[in-house]
């Protein structure tokens, strides 16, 4: 019996020698591997057949102490990893913060300078750059009434057809020195009306708006209307100046452009010479014609004709 016993307690210690180098093995492959230097190391100097289980007992407490320690370390170091990332994490967020806050603040100093200058220019009654460009482009009211206005640029006269076509019938006329209005203008052709004349133009002789008055006040007199009764022509401008003449109204006077003069008087050409008159009783206006009609031209050459006829005439009989 006491026999049996003894072989029950010495297998039950290899067990537990088996069960504990099984242990040994995994620890040792899961670990580092200085640690597994140091695990051989110290399985070397063990002796089973010394210690026996004892040694064992005693090898697998310093073990797990290390595996302990060993995986203290490993929480550590994950921790400090984590701590890390969150501390550079905030970091970059605080840096990303702080550069958005700095594009804001330089927003509202642009802001706060374009408000200044702003203000700066108004107290000084200077213009910003926007208000000039503005009022650049602002027109005359002659150069707007001009904008819807044509005239040939031609030497003698431009034929006005009855359509958009080179090959249209001639319906009339525009002459050197004659406007007409825009109906409505094409790429090739302009549909006009002046005087009794409406048909098309061929625009490669033309010129409209801004240009075609340019081209009448270089190439054309500017006249003055008489719109009273007795109208004084003086040698000067000035209403104690001497008195040329007086003239009805209807009268037409050339305008001297030549001649700079106030508000007050235009300078006229009469009789030669350079004369004054006051401007707040006549009209100037650009010496400009109309078209004319086929029929209207054909009708002017044929009373021309008679007054030439019946002059022959006259002079036959005397």
């Amino acid at each position: 019996m006491e026999v049996s016993m003894n072989l029950k307690k010495r297998a039950a210690g290899a067990i537990a020698v088996a069960m504990s180098v099984v242990v040994m093995t995994s620890v040792a492959q899961a670990a580092p591997a200085d640690y597994k230097t140091g695990v051989a190391s110290q399985a070397t100097t063990t002796d089973l057949a010394t210690n026996g289980i004892a040694g064992i007992a005693v090898s697998m407490s310093q073990y797990e102490s290390d595996a302990y320690e060993y995986i203290g370390l490993a929480d550590a170091n994950v921790q400090q990893m984590n701590v890390a990332r969150v501390t550079s994490g905030d970091a970059a967020e605080q840096d990303a913060d702080a550069a958005e806050e700095g594009l804001t603040e330089m927003t509202v100093d642009v802001a706060d300078a374009d408000t200044a200058v702003q203000a700066e220019n108004a107290a000084s009654g200077t213009e910003t750059d926007v208000s000039t460009e503005t009022a650049d482009s602002e027109q005359t009211e002659e150069e707007e009434l001009w904008q819807n206005r044509l005239m040939a640029d031609v030497n003698d006269y431009l034929y006005v057809r009855a359509s958009a076509d080179a090959d249209a019938e001639i319906v009339g006329k525009l002459y050197k020195g004659d406007v007409a209005e825009i109906q409505e203008e094409g790429s090739g052709w302009t549909h006009v009306a002046s005087g009794n004349v409406d048909g098309y133009v061929n625009n490669d002789y033309c010129v409209t708006g801004t240009e075609a008055l340019a081209y009448a006040q270089q190439n054309f007199d500017t006249e003055a209307e008489v719109r009273t009764n007795g109208l004084r022509i003086r040698s000067e401008a000035d209403e104690n100046a001497s008195v040329i003449t007086a003239v009805s109204e209807g009268t037409t006077l050339k305008v001297d452009s030549g001649v700079e003069t106030d508000d007050k008087w235009i300078a006229v050409v009469y009789g030669g010479t350079t004369r004054y008159v006051s401007a707040d009783y006549v009209t100037t206006s650009l010496a400009l014609g109309e078209g004319i009609t086929i029929e209207e031209e054909q009708a002017e050459l044929a009373r021309i004709a008679e007054e030439e006829a019946a002059k022959k005439q006259h002079r036959l009989r005397k």
